[in-house]
């Protein structure tokens, strides 16, 4: 670290070595008027038997400093001079860019939050959500939150009779009032197969996920927390595990808590998920499409194979029970493209709006800086004539101008902190619901 050192104490060590030359020099002086000769005719001749005391020190100093860092320090002192002295410019480029870049940043985490970020589960692109619909209808709305889900019995036939898919599971949104975590208060909460989890790839961070037995009316009554809810209504307390709480008239037991990162998009975020539970006349009862269901592709299995073999499938209920199942086809989406099939097309479109606008700022501040640069004429040809390099000046620019763009940085970002809150606060709730990776776009400034 004894180059560190230096570096920070160059100042001190200049001094000291100026001194140093000028003692010597000072004591060549005190020579020769001891030998007579008068103080002027001394300095003259100890000067002429020196030299340049300035080059010398120049001459001295490089051999152990580091002139590119010291030019660019000298650089940047100069360069806070420049803007400091000419305000109005400098205000009027850092606003501009500031503008441009937080405007920018504002749109690419919501961006990122909805269309780019991995989805938090296993292998995500291997995850299909699957609905019945009528084949007119779902020609044109395969991304319609109206669309038709799926009954329980065709669930249970396409989990016995598929080989593509390596597991399916449903899942139902649900509230419950929630009773021996505060006061009584109520939440939004799911029910869903107990292999949910497991298919979508995902394993409480404590605890355990739904077991065998838990889904039928007679067995155990449990509940798995999301993060959220575990550190708002439990302080993070390890030992919530067993705890008993009371969801509607039900008494159950908390068993797990799922990842931090956990969301599950497609119905919104539940606070609190039960095993499904069914009614006996929803398990027969294929006219009622109400569960939507997920899979994971099996593995080498691709989507057309799979859409191939659920039509087949439904082709043969559809035969089996001409009442309930005829004239209904089975339309598959990706997870991904569920999720984000509403606020696609509006983000896309702000994007390219703000990119525009980004590059009409950049656009108007090269301008002010040429002008401005036209104006130095006299400033370079003077330094130019005190021994300044073409390199060295173009070097001075830059530096000017990346101080400016990292003022302008610094500041968008601000701004974008500030448009983030703000451009959440206007897209439509519906949409917000449909795509609950919007709220957490804050998130996002960590990979900016």
């Amino acid at each position: 670290m004894n180059w560190l050192k230096q570096l920070f104490s160059r100042r001190r060590l200049y001094g000291d070595l100026s001194e140093e030359i000028r003692e010597h020099l000072e004591e060549k002086v005190e020579g020769l008027v001891r030998n007579g000769v008068s103080r002027k005719d001394a300095e003259l001749a100890a000067r002429l038997e020196f030299g340049n005391v300035t080059l010398m020190e120049e001459n001295a100093r490089d051999v152990w400093r580091w002139p590119s860092i010291e030019n660019l320090l000298h650089d940047i002192r100069y360069g806070f001079r420049m803007l400091t002295n000419n305000p109005g410019f400098s205000v009027v480029a850092i606003v501009t860019l500031a503008l441009g870049i937080g405007a920018n940043t504002a749109i690419f985490s919501v961006v990122y939050a909805a269309l780019m970020r991995p989805l938090p589960y296993w292998q995500p692109n291997r995850l299909i959500t699957l609905c019945e619909v009528r084949p007119q209808e779902g020609k044109s709305t395969a991304l319609d939150t109206r669309i038709w889900n799926a009954s329980y019995p065709d669930y249970l036939d396409w989990t016995h009779q598929s080989s593509s898919f390596q597991s399916l599971a449903g899942f139902s949104g649900d509230g419950f009032t929630l009773h021996g975590a505060g006061e009584p208060e109520m939440v939004f909460g799911a029910q869903a197969t107990i292999n949910f989890f497991s298919t979508l790839g995902v394993k409480p961070i404590l605890g355990r996920d739904f077991a065998s037995g838990e889904d039928i009316a007679a067995g155990p009554k449990v509940a798995i927390l999301t993060y959220g809810s575990w550190i708002r209504r439990f302080g993070g307390d390890e030992r919530v595990l067993g705890r008993a709480i009371q969801l509607d008239d039900k008494s159950v037991s908390i068993i797990g808590v799922l990842p931090r990162e956990f969301e599950f998009a497609p119905r919104g975020n539940a606070e609190i998920w039960v095993p499904l539970h069914l009614e006996k006349g929803l398990l027969s009862r294929r006219n009622l499409r109400w569960m939507p269901v997920i899979g994971r592709l099996a593995p080498g299995a691709t989507p057309e194979q799979a859409r191939a073999e659920l039509q087949s499938i439904n082709a043969g209920l559809a035969a089996a029970y001409p009442q309930e199942n005829g004239a209904i086809d089975v339309v598959m989406v990706p997870l991904r493209a569920r999720i984000v099939g509403q606020v696609q097309p509006l983000l896309l479109v702000l994007f390219g709006a703000v990119g525009f606008v980004l590059l009409i700022a950049c656009a108007n501040v090269a301008n002010l800086l040429l002008a401005r640069a036209a104006g130095r004429r006299r400033e370079f040809s003077i330094r130019a004539a005190l021994g300044a390099g073409r390199g060295r000046l173009i070097t001075q620019l830059f530096v000017e101008t990346m101080m400016l763009a990292a003022a302008g940085g610094a500041l968008g970002l601000l701004l974008a902190e500030w448009g983030t809150s703000l451009l959440i606060a206007a897209i439509p709730e519906k949409l917000l619901d449909s795509s609950p990776f919007l709220r957490d776009a804050h998130a996002n400034f960590a990979v900016l």
